[in-house]
């Protein structure tokens, strides 16, 4: 049985005859059977899955008997109802509007009394995230090693490594903020990728370079007090193979003066030139070890003071018989003057020891040696001194023919 040919339904009747013997009338029954033409089997066609698409071209089998229809079995939540072109019938329209999740669509074919349906889904993944990393680092050979990335939005990021001395071990290759440990001094190259199934991976690469530290750095002789000196020598220790000293100023105290040089600014040994003095002036020196940003520093403080006035304590005297003498020396603009009594035969009284002009009493005939001597209240200058000399001469009487009075030596 089947359908006409040319595809119009097929009638087909049927009697049921119930009959006994030759005498009795048989009863009949009439039924009649209908059948209908098929319609081509529905085969919807493979599901699809891409990347962000807004639209693709759906590959039903053509229908030659019946008519196919597109329906929307299921879509995302918060996508529209999408659009079929030409129309819903085509079994290779397009689909458009698309949204990023998962479509189920169903091909139906039919015919008046007969349907034949398949299903196929459609996933729309959505792009990944940018693959965001902090590029490029440098640290020390002891310190710890965090790689970061930004968390994606969209998909799930995977650290891998890419070029290396040795074969660390990354704590969790999940996580965009993850340690590595087991690593050398080197050069490593860390790969982050971000993706989402059905799209391409995005990816973004950190290089970090594990700098050896130096051991240490140190200035021989410390802090250094020093009276109006305008260089002085320093002396750091010699830097490993690997790694570079230089010589730095930290501060001037107080300021206000030229930056002092120096002779070799990487070269351990070298001198430091334009120094000022004050009351002091204080110059903080750094010497640094460097590899990279690893670095070791020493500091000193080179304290600078104003030399002392040089003492002038007057011309020598020569007096006659006198008891009082003045003695006048230059008054210092740094440091303080005392007189001191450095040779006599008595020990006259120094009215104002701390007067550059002062009075001395209680001389008697002879030859003093006063000092006027400038020093520091507090400093490194070594004291400085002038001397003078008093001949105090005796008298002589003379008394034939007249009275003549004259002194030793006169």
């Amino acid at each position: 049985m089947g359908p006409q040919s040319d595809g119009k339904p097929g009638v087909y009747t049927f009697s049921w005859t119930i009959s006994n013997g030759s005498v009795c009338t048989p009863t009949i029954s009439y039924t009649s059977l209908t059948v209908y033409q098929i319609p081509t089997p529905a085969v919807a066609g493979q599901d699809q899955e891409f990347c962000d698409q807004a639209s693709t071209t759906l590959k039903a089998d053509m229908v030659d008997v019946g008519t196919g229809t597109w329906t929307v079995i299921s879509k995302p939540s918060a996508a529209e109802y999408p659009e079929f072109t030409p129309n819903i019938n085509a079994h290779d329209a397009e689909i458009s509007g698309l949204k990023h999740g998962v479509y189920v669509l169903e091909w139906k074919t039919e015919t008046e009394f007969c349907v034949s349906t398949d299903t196929m889904t459609i996933t729309n993944y959505e792009e990944p995230s940018d693959a965001e990393t902090d590029g490029e680092a440098q640290i020390c050979q002891f310190d710890p090693l965090v790689l970061n990335a930004t968390p994606p939005l969209v998909g799930t990021g995977e650290w891998t490594l890419l070029e290396c001395p040795n074969t660390p071990y990354i704590i969790d290759t999940a996580s965009p903020t993850t340690q590595i440990v087991g690593t050398i001094t080197g050069t490593y190259k860390f790969v982050w990728t971000v993706s989402n199934d059905g799209c391409d991976t995005k990816s973004s690469t950190v290089t970090i370079t594990i700098n050896q530290e130096p051991e240490l750095a140190v200035i021989k002789g410390g802090d250094r007090d020093l009276c109006g000196v305008a260089k002085v020598e320093l002396e750091g220790n010699v830097p490993e193979s690997f790694a570079i000293g230089t010589w730095s100023i930290v501060f001037i105290d107080p300021p206000g003066v030229d930056t002092p040089t120096f002779d070799g600014q990487h070269s351990p040994t070298t001198n430091i030139n334009g120094l000022e003095p004050d009351f002091p002036r204080t110059y903080k020196i750094r010497w640094t070890v460097a590899n990279g940003i690893c670095e070791k520093f020493d500091e000193i403080e080179i304290r600078n003071w104003e030399p002392l006035t040089d003492p002038d304590a007057g011309e020598d005297q020569v007096v006659c018989n006198v008891g009082t003498v003045t003695l006048t020396a230059n008054t210092p603009e740094v440091g303080t003057g005392k007189w001191l009594l450095t040779a006599g035969p008595n020990t006259p009284t120094i009215v104002n020891t701390y007067s550059s002009t002062t009075t001395v009493d209680g001389l008697i005939p002879g030859t003093y040696t006063f000092s006027w001597v400038i020093s520091a209240t507090e400093g490194p200058c070594e004291p400085k001194t002038d001397n003078v000399r008093i001949i105090n001469r005796s008298q002589i009487i003379i008394t034939d023919p007249d009275d003549i009075t004259v002194c030793v030596g006169a």
